[in-house]
């Protein structure tokens, strides 16, 4: 009963932290410290069975699975737009930000060289600062 128990505490904790990947390695040495009790091995080997199974998932699988679930960072909408190119519509000034029309859509952008780019200059987005797109000309009107 103690490891069945142990087995439904990790499970729980488990659920509770959603993609950590914290107890379920102690889920797994619960069932075999469980497994160890129905065949009537000693209290002390299903101990050292438990902390055996839970430690060597943490230090085998662990990383292996944390590498399958987490191998690709979804970019968002606004990661995309690097390296996209764009119109100014609002004058961007030294002293506050402009606005670039990308993709049909308007943005807040700054310059990467913290200069004006006047209306009507096409420029490439090369990073993102905060919510602002962070441009450079590409040509001069």
């Amino acid at each position: 009963m103690v490891w069945l128990f142990v087995c439904l505490i990790a499970f729980i904790f488990e659920i509770i932290t959603p993609g950590a990947l914290v107890s379920v390695w102690f889920l797994i040495g619960g069932l075999g410290a469980l497994l160890a009790s129905l065949l009537h091995w000693s209290f002390e080997i299903q101990i050292a069975l438990f902390f055996a199974l839970s430690l060597l998932c943490i230090i085998l699988v662990r990383p292996i699975v944390s590498r399958y679930f987490y191998k690709q960072k979804v970019p968002t909408n606004f990661d995309r737009l690097i390296g996209e190119t764009g119109l100014v519509v609002k004058d961007i000034t030294r002293d506050s930000w402009g606005q670039v029309s990308v993709q049909g859509k308007i943005w807040h952008a700054i310059s990467e060289h913290k200069d004006g780019i006047q209306q009507g200059v096409r420029v490439k987005i090369v990073a993102i600062d905060g919510v602002k797109l962070v441009v450079t000309p590409l040509d001069i009107k």
